[in-house]
């Protein structure tokens, strides 16, 4: 049984980007209780890649069954994206390019394995103005890279977050929504989410 004490290092995160932004297409590498916050805080088409057939499977599960009523009819899509140990960083990596054209998806979330590469990828599926998080951005044991994007902010103490932008203007409205969001919501709770 695993508990997920780190769940709410990220809950601030997406919950500014649901209240500045209100996304209609996010791509997930990674998702879990991400997954499950972007339900509870905005309404759009979210597409998760999971290259772990075990954590496939579960999350697939999840909103099937455990967590149906709180997707209240949004799309959750869940995509295995890895045939072998070798082929996995390509195929999960590169997964969401065939479901997505260039330039059309609001926020990726990045919270998996190839995070450097995963970056790489979501700056070419995210629109002009579209954000790209990375959670556990100042943990040494993963790869990470900044995309080459030109406007990022990060966030040390408690979040964990990078938030990575082509557009000054978008990455100010999320330090904005960032900083005045409060997070004593309890809607999902640890309980509810160990395995």
């Amino acid at each position: 049984m695993a508990d997920w004490t780190n769940f709410y290092s990220f809950e601030r995160s997406i919950k500014a980007i649901c209240k500045a932004f209100d996304p209609k297409k996010i791509v997930e590498w990674g998702p879990g209780f991400s997954t499950l916050l972007f339900v509870k805080y905005c309404n759009a088409e979210i597409s998760c890649y999971e290259h772990f057939e075990y954590y496939y499977k579960q999350q697939k599960a999840w909103f099937e069954n455990r967590y149906k009523e709180q997707c209240d009819g949004r799309v959750v899509k869940h995509h295995l994206a890895s045939v072998g140990k070798e082929q996995a960083p390509i195929t999960y990596v590169n997964a969401p390019l065939n479901d997505f054209d260039l330039g059309t998806v609001d926020v990726c979330f990045i919270d998996g394995l190839f995070r450097s590469e995963c970056i790489l990828i979501a700056k070419h599926l995210l629109k002009e103005d579209g954000i790209a998080l990375m959670h556990d951005v100042f943990v040494n044991h993963y790869d990470k890279d900044d995309g080459n994007f030109p406007y990022s902010f990060l966030k040390m103490e408690g979040d964990r977050i990078g938030a990575f932008s082509k557009s000054e203007e978008t990455i100010n409205k999320f330090k904005e929504a960032f900083s005045s969001i409060e997070v004593a919501d309890e809607w999902v709770t640890r309980g509810a989410l160990t395995i």
